[in-house]
């Protein structure tokens, strides 16, 4: 059964790499290109925040490979004492009635990017790839992002009201 471009590759995966509990989600974002993401809790911060690492390949296993190889070169690095996590901030919030979850991570010196995922009826959560890939929200601190996130939110889900938790994943 092939997935279909902008659909979920069975939603995330959760398993141990290198002993570190990891959660792999991959979707289609073309019908050339799958994205994939990596969380992990981030064994090098004192306040073990979510770490996050992306990757992008032609299928959903050369995506997954290229995010994994990634994390485990982050795992497997020495341990440096004040290393900071790229995980700026973490919101779950209901927005419109949609149970949400908002990730934010540096995305350059001093610009925040804000990732929303979106609950589906089975508990899994998907994210929301308009946000990510054609409409980055960004702000100056993760406070900001977060913020401009929520409002946009606010907006998309008002406009799309009829739509399902699956349609808005795409």
């Amino acid at each position: 059964m092939s997935e279909l471009p902008g659909s979920p590759l069975g939603g995330g995966r959760q398993f141990k790499v290198h002993g570190f509990e990891v959660v792999v989600h991959t979707t289609w974002v073309s019908a050339e290109r799958c994205l994939c993401f990596v969380f992990l809790t981030d064994p090098f911060d004192e306040r073990r925040e979510v770490r996050i690492f992306r990757g992008r390949g032609a299928t959903s296993e050369e995506a997954e490979q290229a995010t994994l190889r990634d994390a485990l070169a982050y795992l497997d690095r020495p341990n440096t004492a004040g290393t900071v996590s790229i995980l700026a901030g973490r919101s779950t919030l209901n927005i419109a009635g949609r149970k949400v979850d908002i990730f934010c991570d540096l995305a350059a010196e001093g610009k925040y990017q804000a990732f929303p995922f979106i609950y589906l009826p089975d508990g899994s959560r998907v994210l929301i790839l308009r946000f990510h890939l054609d409409e980055a929200i960004t702000g100056p601190t993760p406070g900001d992002a977060i913020s401009a996130c929520i409002v946009r939110l606010e907006e998309f889900f008002g406009r799309e009201s009829s739509a399902t938790p699956d349609r808005l994943a795409g």
